[in-house]
């Protein structure tokens, strides 16, 4: 079997072609997330938040409101970064910022060759938003709701009530965030796919194209009980390398604008400590730099305003079980100097942001404005969360419109593989304290998102129930070659995962209550028997 895998992977080398672009016309959806206390507003060409196209709001608008009332933002607008270089040391990138620059990312799911062409890209242009209501109505018998006959199953994530591989609401089948975890159900959850090869790249030139796929998936709780996750907005990217290259120094970053209501008093930050739920806050934070947020070029929140932040949940972790980290936080300047300090102008300066180095490629120096210090860092405005111990810094030259990219480490991807990341937005404001109180609450309000994503969001979910009649037992736990199954009578298909969620394994009947698991590589596993997942570890 080896061998023939072998083989086919050869002839793959071979046949595809160079990776080239198509013609796709440009991405042109969007939708608002909205279920709880924020609306965002997600589009499906690499950015969300800014209102592009004119059709009603823009940015992050937190608090939510009603037509008429006064909308401010948190956020202008957040987009993708990634790159990465290939055997002969040759760059490849796509990144997304304001689309005046152009277009890097497009609608729609690669092929097995990497590409894509017109017609499947206008096929895929549009997004797909189903709420938690939607999935109980259909579990309960009440009604399938037009949006839940219409998930894209092919590639989107769904709960197989009765493992037939088939989509099918009328069975019990519906839509989830990951098939290892069926009973979080959020309140609200929009799914897309796109990718860098619909037609050639112009927001940032200068590289070829990557040939990477990327399933997007945001969604949000809302709670009466929890203020953090009530004012939080969570999103799932799934990179998958569709492409020939091997790629070393791949590499994930985020553009975000922050812009505070009245953007041009902000200050930036990062809080990498260890916060109250004993996990690192991998925050990247914005918060106003006095006590009131005047209007300026957009609604202010006033007195005592919020502050706003970016939380890596999950800063990434391949199919092969290599997990990433946070590598570096950057202030790119509004009016800095182009090719040092300024906005990146090309695909080597965009990435060398990603990398945590100036678009000169110079390295961050530790204090000031980062480019005038000694020592070399990964972080600016850290506080005195500094990985490095040194001393707290924060910003103190002239406030203003702030803009950033934060990134993960590096990571080798190969042909096939994929990286699943997850981020959240989270808010908060001290109505009765300051900008600073706010920023401490923002961090406290962190520790709890971090939990319940630890928890999966066990005490927001909708309460979808996936129960078994049988109790079943799995033996032994870990196992290097062969799994025991005792409880139940007759068994099935199994099906099992990685911890990636992606089928490794399928048994349409098995004749004993033994499973072969020699073929698989060590890690953790997922087995679907009779509606109940189990967990198991191979040695």
């Amino acid at each position: 079997m080896k061998k023939q895998l072998f083989i086919i992977y050869i002839l793959n080398l071979f046949l595809c072609p160079t990776l080239r672009a198509s013609n796709c016309a440009p991405p042109s959806a969007s939708i608002d997330l909205e279920i709880n206390n924020v609306r965002a507003k997600l589009l499906n060409g690499g950015d969300m938040f800014w209102d592009i196209f004119g059709v009603g709001g823009s940015g992050y608008e937190i608090p939510k409101v009603t037509s008429g009332q006064k909308s401010i933002h948190s956020s202008y607008t957040s987009s993708l970064m990634i790159g990465g270089i290939d055997a002969a040391n040759n760059l490849y990138t796509a990144g997304q910022t304001y689309r005046h620059r152009g277009l890097d990312f497009w609608p729609g799911a690669l092929n097995a060759m990497g590409q894509i062409d017109s017609i499947d890209c206008d096929d895929w242009n549009e997004m797909f938003s189903i709420t938690g209501k939607e999935i109980n109505d259909s579990k309960n018998g009440l009604k399938i709701s037009y949006k839940m006959s219409r998930w894209p199953s092919s590639h989107a994530p769904f709960y197989d009530a009765n493992s037939d591989g088939i989509y099918d609401p009328s069975l019990g089948d519906y839509p989830v965030i990951d098939i290892t975890q069926p009973n979080i159900v959020p309140g609200q959850m929009v799914y897309w796919i796109i990718n860098d090869m619909g037609a050639p790249h112009t927001a940032y030139t200068g590289a070829n194209p990557m040939g990477i796929e990327i399933q997007n998936i945001a969604y949000a709780f809302a709670s009466s009980t929890s203020e953090a996750i009530n004012n939080t907005t969570m999103y799932r990217y799934i990179y998958t390398n569709k492409s020939n290259n091997s790629y070393t120094e791949f590499r994930i970053g985020n553009y975000t604008d922050f812009e505070l209501g009245g953007a041009d008093d902000d200050y930036l930050g990062c809080d990498l400590s260890v916060g109250n739920n004993n996990r690192k806050r991998n925050l990247m934070y914005v918060y106003n730099s006095d006590n009131n947020d005047e209007d300026v070029n957009a609604w202010g929140y006033g007195i005592a305003p919020p502050a706003f932040g970016l939380t890596y949940l999950n800063p990434g972790k391949t199919s092969n079980n290599v997990s990433l980290e946070i590598n570096s936080f950057i202030l790119i300047y509004k009016g800095g100097f182009p090719g040092s300090t300024g906005f990146p102008r090309n695909s080597t300066e965009m990435y060398r942001y990603i990398k945590g180095l100036w678009a000169d490629g110079l390295s961050i120096k530790y204090g000031s404005n980062g480019r005038n210090g000694i020592d070399s860092c990964m972080f600016m405005f850290p506080g005195t969360t500094d990985p490095n111990g040194r001393a707290n810094w924060v910003e103190t030259d002239i406030s203003g419109d702030r803009r950033a990219v934060s990134a993960v480490s590096s990571v080798s991807l190969a042909p096939g593989e994929r990286i699943v990341t997850d981020i959240a937005y989270v808010w908060a404001r001290d109505t009765a304290g300051t900008n600073l109180t706010s920023l401490e609450k923002l961090k406290l309000s962190t520790d709890t998102v971090q939990s319940a994503y630890e928890n999966f969001y066990s005490n927001y979910t909708t309460g979808i129930s996936i129960t078994s009649k049988e109790k079943i037992s799995i033996y032994p736990n870990p196992s290097n070659d062969i799994l025991y199954i005792d409880g139940i009578n007759s068994i099935g298909k199994i099906r099992i995962y990685n911890n990636e969620g992606r089928l490794m394994k399928s048994i349409d009947h098995l004749k004993s209550n033994e499973i072969e698991i020699s073929g698989l590589s060590p890690g953790i596993y997922y087995i679907h028997i009779k509606e109940k997942y189990s967990k198991f570890v191979k040695l």
